[in-house]
């Protein structure tokens, strides 16, 4: 029985690197409430999210933009990738408004974040 158990516990450990490869992503949006701490990280619905070294930052229209265009009081469609540390950031758009669930067909990006989930 002892085997069978430390065969098994073997068998978990060997495998991890698979389970660490299968990234979990969340797509949500707010409004930035601090951006004083870029290009470490902003603060959107009383969360603080780190900004990934190869982050993406891009207006609603999908060109390119910079981090110093990341303001408090701006909107922000935001994909993190969970970590241990928490989420941190790898594409943030620029957006007007809060975009509702009707209004998203107006943000072709956003129907494509959500259909793939970056797996």
């Amino acid at each position: 029985m002892l085997k069978v158990l430390l065969s098994g516990v073997l068998i978990l450990l060997l495998s991890q690197p698979l389970f660490a490869e299968d990234k979990e992503f969340s797509i949500y949006q707010g409004m930035i409430s601090s951006a004083g701490k870029i290009p470490k990280f902003i603060i959107v619905n009383e969360r603080e999210i780190t900004l990934a070294g190869d982050i993406k930052v891009m207006d609603s229209k999908e060109r390119d933009a910079t981090l110093s265009d990341l303001k408090t009081g701006k909107w922000v469609y935001i994909v993190s990738e969970h970590t241990p540390d928490g989420p941190v950031a790898k594409k943030i758009y620029i957006i007007p408004k809060h975009v509702s669930k009707r209004d998203k067909h107006n943000y072709p990006f956003m129907e494509k974040e959500e259909k793939t989930k970056h797996r």
